[in-house]
């Protein structure tokens, strides 16, 4: 009850006295007013924070639906379908200093072309209304058809390797944050989680070489295109929307994200992930080294188990184990 007070207070100082809120009140009020569907009172809010930044606008032109909330630390959390004559369009809002609206509109400027020529379906950027601190990004409406949960591993590990696969001749160092996955919120947690659970062990050599392993995963492994939430995002027909996480990252990054997602409800054991590591790699061979590929699936394996930390916890000290050994031997 305290936030909903402080951040309907903010909304009430942004009207009377031209106050902007925090970032995370904005959310807060685009989720709490996508969730009650009151698209008026939506608009005359984004219109307090950014004048005339919404090129549309519910009319008798022009019909506007939210979609299903989300959690983008980047973006306002509340999406929205834009329906009129010849125009049909998702509309998202971005915070224009944060890495997702950066990261998004790099891949659209240097990735997008060489993306789609690798078969894959993405909804074209059509147009970007740019404010203060916001940006609204208009994107082609495309009709998603889920994957059946049984068939989503298979099919994003395919993707993975798709993605991985694509001849990008982007400059991978014109832009340092595009490879910098440690931006990624979630990613940061799970690391610290990681971390704080060793030290609650007092076992602080394995808290050092865990950050030794870490140093080497970012200056040491072959890095390739990644999509960086490849959990949700993949629909049927090779469709993969939500790019704003993407980046330059080692090669193990998204197999270990779907393989952590994909299984939060299995038991998986050591001997289920020595098997998926080895399928993994012979998607990607000619990529880099199984040496190389392993250290770093392990590494981000080892991270993303903390998604659930409780009930991965024997296959969490199981890979420790094995990620030590691994280092030794690099």
């Amino acid at each position: 009850m305290f936030w909903n007070v402080k951040y309907y207070l903010s909304f009430i100082l942004l009207v009377l006295f031209n106050i902007r809120p925090k970032k995370e009140y904005v959310q807060r009020m685009g989720k709490a007013l996508s969730m009650r569907e009151f698209n008026w009172i939506y608009e005359v809010f984004i219109n307090l924070l950014e004048q005339d930044l919404l090129y549309y606008r519910q009319n008798n032109k022009i019909s506007t639906e939210f979609l299903n909330e989300g959690n983008g630390k980047g973006t306002i959390q509340s999406y929205r379908k834009i329906k009129g004559e010849n125009i049909l369009l998702f509309e998202k809002i971005y915070f224009k200093d944060r890495f997702e609206w950066k990261k998004t509109i790099e891949f659209y400027d240097n990735i997008y072309s060489e993306a789609i020529n690798s078969n894959i379906v993405i909804p074209k950027l059509l147009q970007v209304s740019k404010g203060e601190d916001l940006v609204v990004a208009y994107s082609e409406y495309l009709f998603l058809e889920p994957i059946e949960r049984s068939e989503y591993f298979g099919k994003a590990i395919e993707m993975a390797a798709r993605i991985a696969n694509i001849p990008c001749s982007y400059n991978k160092t014109s832009f340092p944050e595009f490879s910098d996955y440690d931006q990624d919120v979630n990613f940061n947690l799970f690391k610290k989680r990681l971390l704080s659970s060793l030290s609650l062990n007092s076992d602080d050599k394995m808290i050092e070489l865990i950050k030794r392993i870490d140093q080497y995963i970012k200056h040491n492994t072959v890095r390739i295109l990644s999509h960086g939430d490849l959990c949700n995002n993949l629909f049927k027909n090779n469709t993969l929307i939500d790019w704003d996480r993407c980046g330059y990252y080692p090669v193990g990054y998204d197999f270990a994200m779907i393989l952590i997602h994909t299984h939060q409800r299995d038991e998986l054991s050591i001997d289920d992930y020595f098997t998926l590591e080895n399928e993994f790699y012979s998607t990607i061979p000619a990529l880099t080294s199984e040496d190389n590929f392993k250290m770093s699936l392990s590494y981000f394996t080892l991270v993303f188990l903390q998604y659930n930390p409780k009930r991965t916890k024997i296959l969490r000290d199981l890979l420790l184990s094995e990620i030590k050994e691994r280092y030794r031997s690099m």
